[in-house]
């Protein structure tokens, strides 16, 4: 074999696939993810916060609270993220699979998703971030639409673009509260 042919490179494999240790949803206490959400032309804020984050047994918890800014009037609902060796889901619905890896498929209803990439390039107001994993889905089989979700390393969700017909929307990271190291 050739010595400066590199095999994973061939077949489509990433830094991440080699590196399990990728983080695309990092929990951090205290971190605050700040976005822009466009509906329909009424762009809104949205503020994630990581509230608490407990580690057990292999298995990570997050407490978190979203407020969504719109037109003057927020909506605050709080959440929980759970990462453990197979899954990232939230509030209970699957996320994506770890170690994440292109061509995996499942069902978190109405949505059906697959994980497209690993190697997404993305910029949104909040910066330029390389080596994405997108998870691409469709919304009731495709009949309602569909969407992306791209993650940042070390970051988490920078961006998401929904067609969904109820209700179609644009998701931005602005800034990350404290800023990733």
């Amino acid at each position: 074999m050739d010595p400066g042919f590199d095999e994973a490179a061939s077949l489509g494999y990433t830094t991440a696939m080699k590196d399990p240790a990728v983080d695309y949803f990092p929990l951090v206490a205290g971190r605050t993810l700040h976005y822009e959400v466009d509906r329909g032309g009424e762009v809104g804020r949205l503020a994630v916060e990581v509230l608490a984050v407990e580690q057990a047994l292999g298995v990570t918890t997050a407490r978190c609270r979203a407020t969504e800014t719109r037109s003057g009037d927020a909506r605050v609902s709080e959440f929980e993220v759970v990462k453990d060796s197979s899954w990232v889901r939230v509030d209970g619905r699957q996320e994506f699979p770890l170690p994440p890896r292109p061509g995996v498929r499942w069902d978190a209803p109405p949505l059906a998703c697959e994980v497209a990439g690993l190697d997404a390039d993305v910029e949104v107001p909040a910066g330029a971030f390389a080596g994405c994993l997108k998870v691409s889905y469709l919304v009731a089989g495709g009949d309602a639409g569909c969407g992306d979700r791209y993650y940042a390393p070390g970051v988490g969700l920078v961006r998401e673009d929904c067609s969904e017909e109820s209700d179609p929307f644009e998701l931005r990271l602005v800034c990350l509260d404290p800023p990733s190291p």
